[in-house]
């Protein structure tokens, strides 16, 4: 079993944690969509701490050697998706400012061109 005082501090963390990002979605300087995930994560940490069973159970079906062991694992896990996820986001936002740098690029290009064009016909 998870002992009482590890018990006490997940649960107290992820309260903490928890009214932390709800504070944060209120005034929205979060995403929806990640804060749906830091929320759900933040619960499933939660769930592991009040019902420590549910953690026995997985460290026993995967053949973990102690039910924190898993709980770390879990939380390495969930991490490393996350991860995986903001990266593609950054290449997605990296790839989009390319684009509108050049598209910028050859508007300025194009506008400079043309007033030079006007002056010298002046």
């Amino acid at each position: 079993m998870i002992n009482l005082t590890l018990r006490i501090l997940l649960i107290i963390g992820s309260l903490v944690t928890l009214l932390y990002m709800l504070i944060r979605i209120r005034i929205s300087r979060m995403q929806i969509r990640d804060s749906i995930f830091w929320i759900l994560f933040l619960l499933s940490l939660l769930l592991f701490s009040v019902f420590p069973g549910i953690a026995v159970w997985f460290s026993k079906l995967l053949q973990i050697q102690s039910p924190i062991n898993f709980i770390l694992l879990f939380v390495v896990f969930v991490i490393i998706i996350q991860l995986f996820f903001i990266s593609m986001k950054l290449s997605k936002t990296d790839s989009s400012v390319r684009a509108l740098t050049t598209r910028i690029a050859i508007d300025n290009h194009s506008t400079e061109s043309e007033i030079s064009e006007q002056s010298t016909e002046e």
